[in-house]
């Protein structure tokens, strides 16, 4: 659970610090497995949670979509920096 807690608060800072500039469909299907993968942890015995497949393949994908979101976060912040345009001697 703490690495859904850990992709959540990366993609809701990088939200908040970017003004949205991430793809929606990305941030919202990560916003859904995690609503998932909570009410999942609330519901089951953690025995069952840790060894669900599903909730193993959502966690996965949510992995992949928050370091995705990262790196296009990342990319798009080197896009929008000034230019300097000097050279140092």
């Amino acid at each position: 659970m703490q690495q859904v807690i850990d992709c959540e608060g990366t993609i809701r800072t990088l939200l908040v610090l970017n003004n949205s500039l991430r793809p929606l469909s990305e941030r919202e299907t990560a916003l859904i497995d995690i609503e998932f993968i909570r009410k999942r942890y609330q519901i089951l015995p953690r025995a069952d949670f840790e060894s669900n497949a599903d909730i193993e393949r959502r966690l996965i994908r949510l992995k992949e979509l928050t370091e995705k979101i990262v790196q296009e976060d990342h990319k798009r912040k080197d896009e929008n920096l000034p230019q300097n345009d000097f050279v140092e001697v």
